[in-house]
Order: structure tokens, then C-alpha cells, then sequence
């Protein structure tokens, strides 16, 4: 048989479309009661939180706490505020049922974190298992520390090793008012560890994430080395009525600072890749930042609802760019056959935009009316 000598080009691989949006990932549901696999070998993790009214603690408040829990009759004058103490335990046992490690903590571990008011009046509550993370060196978990029946309090980050040491407890997010958009996460590659308020890598210090006068409104991972923060700058404004009660609270952004860059696209090392002024963060009952991953586009869509499209590009996260309203066309049907349709939903409308598969910068939309 003849040899072919014919040379022939291949086409280049094409590459496949990444579907992952990461920047969208849920916390799960709580559960006492874990299975887990480390190196192999299943474990049994149990989370237990008690109540203990027989030990009784007090704090002074800062005027946060009201005086359901007053301490006594003399709430008026001495704000102290009291609730049992609480006993968070964590064991870890191998599936023989010999014991790996058993760790406990007080509500007074939590005191500097969340404030000593907050934390006496608690009720426990066991920690959600964020997983297993050994480039970190071991187990995570997200502790909620909340006034009760409220959503006043903080989220607390905490990892411990297989040896039930500590090695990580520090402060992630506050519960409600104030809020990050964020969930503690690893990076899809496993070399950063995001706990809404710092990144942790292996072998080096916590790369903080908050700002003096400033609050972090959102911290998402885009890829696997690129980490997307957006704050509103100013300061928290207090008002207290006469008895010294806390009266109301409101967030104040000072005027020199609303052209100021508050978006940051950054390595996990810390390399800032980009910045631009973004002002579509939404703040109810904690800060939202309406977006959406176009897989077809490997683009993310962030909205200003008052002005348009900022447009970051998964692959390359540093070329950014802005798409405003007034540079896209109005939606007539019919949808083109390279266009993607995604929508944003709004309290003040919902906003249908169709982009074009191989120009994500090209688009059309249209808005819809409140239903």
C-alpha cells in the first residue's frame, strides 16, 4: 500500500463552551448530620447547638438589641440585655465511630465578631458545612449570630483542621441590612478560599477585602483566577431618640466619591486587572447585583437598570466594557438566529435582551411590563 505524503492542516481544537456560571452559587441548607470523604475514607461529621439557660449571660447594649431582652426592670437606664448561654459543638469521627476530633465553642468566642449584645441574646444555631477544602488544610463552615427572630446579626466564617484546631474564625458577611452578595466559596481550581470578607490561599496571609468607609456589596469569583468586587462607599448614620434607643440607621455616600471606580476585577494574588464605576446595586434586605451568564457569549451581564450593560468576558476578564441603553437597538421580533435571549427581572420591570453569539456588545432589548 502506498504511503500518503499529503500534509494536511488541522483545524485547531475548538474549545467548549464553558456553562458554569459561578458567579450565581447558592449556600446549602444546614443539616446536623454529615457523611463526608476525605483522602478517601468516609467520616461521619456531627453539628450539635445548645441552649444552656441554666448559665444565664449579660451584655450592655449598644442600643441594637431592644428590651424584649432586658436583663431586668432597669433596661432604661442600664441597656443590659440578657439570654442563656450557648454550647456549639463540632466532632468529627471516623465511619469505626473512633473520634477524630471534637471541638466546642461559648458564645464568647463569637463576642468580638459580632458584638457581645447580639451574640448573649442568640439563639444557637448549628453552622452550615461549607466542605472540605485540604489546600486549606480543612473543614469551613458559615455560623449565623443573629438577634432572635430578626435579621440583625452577622455571618461568621470558620475552618478548622483535622485536628479540630482553629484556623480560620472572622467575621463574613452581616445577615441582613447591609448584606454581601456573595457566598463562601473555594475557587473552581481550589487555590483560593473566598469568605465574603478576605480571600485565603494556601501558604500565604488573607488578602482582605474591605475598605475603610466603605461597604462590600458584592464578591464573586468569575473564574478560576479572577474575583469580581463592587462597594458603595460612606459610612453608616446613626440616630437615637432620647433615651439614647437606637431610632433609625441609613447609609450615607458621600458626593466626591459617586464618579469614583467601585468595581474591582482582581487575581486571587491581588493583581487588579480592572476598575470601573458601577451604580446597579440593588439594597433591600441587603445588597444584589442583578446579572446573568450568557454561556453562548462567555459573557457576564451586569445591570444598571438607569443606564445599561456592563460586559465582562470569562476568558478575558480584564477587557470589560460598557453597552449603555442608548447604544442598543430596540427588540422587533423576530430573534435573529445567533441571538441569545436572557432576561433580568427588576421590582420596577423586568428587561429582555437579545445578544449576538459572536458580538456579546451588540444587543437588543426591550422592557417588559410589571406583571
Amino acid at each position: 500500500m502506498p504511503i500518503d505524503s499529503t500534509v494536511r492542516t488541522l483545524a485547531p481544537p475548538i474549545a467548549p463552551i464553558d456553562t458554569t456560571d459561578i458567579s450565581q452559587l447558592k449556600i446549602r441548607a444546614s443539616s446536623a448530620d454529615t457523611i463526608l470523604q476525605i483522602d478517601g475514607r468516609l467520616y461521619h461529621l456531627r453539628l450539635r447547638a445548645i441552649a444552656d439557660s441554666a448559665h444565664m449571660l449579660s451584655a450592655v447594649t449598644s442600643g441594637i438589641v431592644g428590651e424584649a431582652f432586658a436583663a431586668d426592670s432597669n433596661f432604661v437606664h442600664n441597656k443590659r440585655v440578657r439570654g442563656p448561654e450557648g454550647l456549639y459543638s463540632i466532632t468529627l469521627s471516623e465511619s469505626t465511630g473512633r473520634r477524630v476530633f471534637h471541638r466546642e465553642f461559648r458564645k464568647a468566642n463569637f463576642y468580638s465578631l459580632v458584638g457581645a449584645d447580639i451574640a448573649v441574646v442568640a439563639e444557637p444555631e448549628i453552622p452550615v458545612f461549607l466542605g472540605y477544602y485540604p489546600q486549606m488544610g480543612g473543614l469551613a463552615f458559615w455560623q449565623s449570630v443573629s438577634i432572635p427572630q430578626s435579621d440583625v446579626g452577622n455571618y461568621l466564617f470558620l475552618l478548622l483542621d483535622l485536628r479540630g484546631q482553629v484556623r480560620e474564625l472572622s467575621y463574613g458577611s452581616a445577615l441582613g441590612y447591609g448584606s454581601v452578595d456573595c457566598t463562601p466559596c473555594p475557587a473552581p481550581n481550589g487555590q483560593a478560599l473566598l469568605t465574603c470578607s478576605k480571600l485565603l490561599r494556601p501558604g500565604k496571609a488573607p488578602l482582605s477585602l474591605l475598605k475603610p468607609k466603605s461597604e462590600l456589596a458584592l464578591a464573586r469569583f468569575l473564574n478560576d483566577s479572577t474575583l469580581l468586587t463592587i462597594y458603595t462607599y460612606g459610612e453608616d448614620v446613626y440616630e437615637y431618640e432620647a433615651d439614647s434607643t437606637l431610632k433609625s440607621m441609613r447609609f450615607v455616600e458621600p458626593p466626591q466619591m459617586k464618579r469614583v471606580p467601585n468595581a474591582f476585577l482582581t487575581t486571587v494574588h491581588g493583581t487588579k486587572l480592572a476598575e470601573f464605576r458601577y451604580n446597579g446595586t440593588l439594597d433591600g434586605l441587603g445588597n444584589q447585583v442583578p446579572r446573568a451568564y450568557v454561556s453562548k457569549c462567555q459573557t457576564y451581564y451586569l445591570l444598571d437598570y438607569e443606564r445599561g450593560l456592563r460586559l465582562i468576558d470569562k476568558r478575558n476578564p480584564a477587557a470589560t466594557r460598557e453597552v449603555i441603553f442608548q447604544q442598543m437597538a430596540r427588540f422587533k421580533p423576530p430573534q435573529k438566529p445567533r441571538e441569545v435571549r436572557f432576561l433580568m427581572k427588576e421590582e420596577v420591570g423586568d428587561i429582555e435582551f437579545y445578544a449576538d453569539q459572536d458580538h456579546p456588545e451588540r444587543l437588543r432589548y426591550r422592557k417588559l411590563a410589571v406583571q
